[in-house]
């Protein structure tokens, strides 16, 4: 055990209870220590995402599986600072980031954070802790959506709602990158943005999406990945070619409508997959995709973060630092 750990400045963000952004407190904390099979980890970056802050107020269907007061947050990067029994694949120095399983209620809103070992990866040493924390729920939400259930491939036409946001331009990216000729909706300061990573931008506060789709495309799209879901699920059905498919992100969303009416839709089903991480990481690594911070804060201004994150307009993804 790394003891300089287990200082008296080991802190987390707490809910005392389900309600508005400023609920948070900063409570001292015994950080625990590792089990078999699990590592702890000094936490220097933090990723934060909309499922975050409704959970915090009570709105998600996950909090039926925890009462406060709690700790929030799934994701982070960090240094790992002691190891449990039968851990060989990581030593303490080695950095790390992952996420917490959707079954896994322990939080990341923490100086000091304990993972099961096969839930991280390696930081590569030329990838920051930033982008990592932020890189694991959106990189593996836009992966599943983009490759294992819209299938994307070359030549395909694709319709990407909310594309400004942190998943959504990880979607944009990688369906770019699979060959297709990608529509992205967003607001106009995602502009320079969209198209330098090879989209066409729509820009839906200017026109209307689907009237531009269908000058653009009259016999449809082949995909349809729907980041936004409320205001856009129902027409993006009517601007799918024949045999169309659409991914709609959020996890309550209703189906029906586009099944009725036999079309192909899908709702990604997020598990802790560390071989995407490792890929994505490479890759961000490599220059071939990257993922834009849009705001870092430090853990202690969570209320700010929780109140950009319900405001819906992030420009990428939003992570905190914890110094």
């Amino acid at each position: 055990m790394d003891m300089a750990a287990n200082s008296g400045n080991a802190y987390a963000m707490t809910i005392p209870e389900f309600g508005p952004a400023d609920i948070f407190t900063r409570t001292l904390i015994d950080h625990a220590q590792p089990g078999p099979g699990e590592i702890l980890v000094k936490t220097t970056a933090i990723g934060a995402n909309p499922l975050d802050y409704k959970m915090r107020d009570g709105s998600s269907g996950l909090c039926t599986k925890f009462n406060p007061p709690a700790v929030l947050g799934r994701e982070a990067a960090g240094e790992v600072v002691a190891v449990g029994e039968g851990v060989d694949s990581f030593v303490p120095g080695d950095r790390v980031f992952g996420m917490r399983g959707f079954d896994d209620f322990r939080g990341t809103y923490a100086t000091h954070n304990v993972f099961p070992a096969d839930g991280v990866v390696r930081t590569p040493d030329s990838l920051d802790d930033v982008t990592a924390a932020g890189l694991a729920l959106v990189g593996i939400t836009a992966t599943v959506a983009v490759e294992q259930l819209a299938k994307v491939k070359s030549g395909d036409t694709v319709l990407i709602h909310g594309a400004g946001g942190g998943v959504g331009q990880l979607m944009t990216q990688l369906a770019v990158a699979r060959g297709a000729t990608v529509l992205a909706s967003a607001s106009s300061r995602h502009h320079e943005k969209l198209v330098g990573f090879g989209a066409q931008h729509i820009d839906y506060t200017a026109e209307d999406v689907f009237e531009a789709v269908r000058r653009r495309f009259p016999e449809g799209v082949d995909v349809v990945l729907d980041g936004v879901y409320f205001d856009t699920f129902l027409p993006s059905l009517d601007v799918l070619a024949s045999d169309g498919r659409i991914v709609a992100l959020p996890s309550l969303a209703d189906l029906t409508p586009a099944r009725e009416r036999g079309i192909e839709a899908h709702i990604p089903a997020i598990s802790n997959d560390t071989t995407i991480y490792a890929d994505l990481a490479d890759r961000v690594v490599a220059g071939e995709i990257s993922l834009p911070i849009g705001l870092t804060k430090n853990l202690t201004e969570v209320a700010e973060v929780h109140r950009v994150l319900e405001d819906g307009h992030p420009d990428g993804k939003i992570v905190m630092t914890v110094e």
